[in-house]
């Protein structure tokens, strides 16, 4: 099957959302699939030298980065860059595959088959009645909820299709293999966190933890150099390392180290809603969730 996969993300880039779409390409590369991704430009000039397969590890799929220029309107720059690319691939594509609400307007406009994903309830009515239109479409060939929670939200407010399935996928990760940080101990415990740093995060609740679980190493891997120097200028406690970024290439939890926040987090957080999923919840929901989790794991 010819795939087109269309997204928001910039190649090569720092965000998580970038990982998982050039190893979703990837996955669907080794599947037997002929995946061509269009993404965004990376802005930065250091970045034109980059092989962005290398960068993240993947192969196999062809990417088409089209420019999206950082001044106003820069957005529609690339939404008619993404649909001259979607007309001049129409002749040979089977499928759209689309985490963009947009590029699957244009895909559908065109007729094309297309599986739209959503990570959100759209609160912006502009965005809401799109979505609306897309799933009446008759090309639309499924939605894809990356959490039961959202699709739950998503039939609440009529924004499912009545032709075409809904299914629930959360978003994966291959299997890590392992790289060590210099501030693990040998022996201990070690409880990693992988994501961005900044204010509503949780990253409070994981400092928190960490100072009241000294026998264990916490690892932080991810954020911008500015959380960063924000987080380095407080008092943290000796049993954190902040790594930074890694690149997506450089697996760093290995698969025989506990990482008992992630145990924590899948603890019960699939089933809850939290702003990250749908817009809902609040943060004090969360670390209801995770002190609870964390005392039935240390009973």
């Amino acid at each position: 099957m010819n795939i087109v996969y269309v997204s928001l993300s910039y190649v090569p880039s720092r965000r998580a959302s970038t990982v998982h779409v050039m190893k979703m390409c990837a996955a669907l590369a080794r599947a037997g699939h002929d995946v061509r991704l269009i993404a965004k430009r990376s802005r930065d000039p250091a970045d034109a030298s980059v092989d962005d397969h290398a960068f993240y590890g993947v192969s196999g799929f062809a990417i088409d980065k089209l420019a999206r220029p950082g001044l106003r309107g820069g957005g529609v720059v690339y939404a008619l860059g993404t649909v001259r690319a979607l007309l001049a691939a129409r002749g040979r594509t089977d499928l759209v595959y689309s985490r963009d609400a947009v590029g699957a307007l244009a895909a559908l406009a065109l007729r094309m088959p297309t599986v739209v994903e959503l990570h959100a309830v759209p609160h912006d009515p502009r965005i809401r009645a799109l979505v609306r239109w897309i799933v009446r479409q008759r090309a639309l060939r499924g939605l894809v909820a990356v959490s039961e929670a959202l699709r739950r939200d998503l039939v609440a407010d009529a924004l499912v299709p009545a032709r075409a399935p809904v299914i629930v996928a959360h978003d994966a990760a291959d299997p890590p293999g392992l790289l060590a940080l210099g501030g693990a101990v040998p022996g201990r415990p070690r409880i990693g966190y992988v994501g961005n740093l900044y204010p509503g995060r949780g990253i409070e609740l994981i400092l928190e933890l960490a100072a009241r679980l000294p026998d264990h190493d916490f690892e932080l891997v991810g954020g911008s150099e500015r959380d960063l120097a924000m987080w380095r200028a407080r008092a943290l406690p000796p049993n954190v390392t902040l790594a930074g970024f890694v690149r997506p290439v450089e697996e760093v939890f290995g698969s025989n180290d506990v990482s008992r926040l992630a145990s924590i987090l899948n603890c019960n957080l699939q089933n809850r809603v939290f702003p990250n999923v749908s817009g809902q919840g609040s943060h004090h929901d969360r670390e209801a969730v995770l002190r609870k989790c964390l005392i039935t794991q240390s009973a």
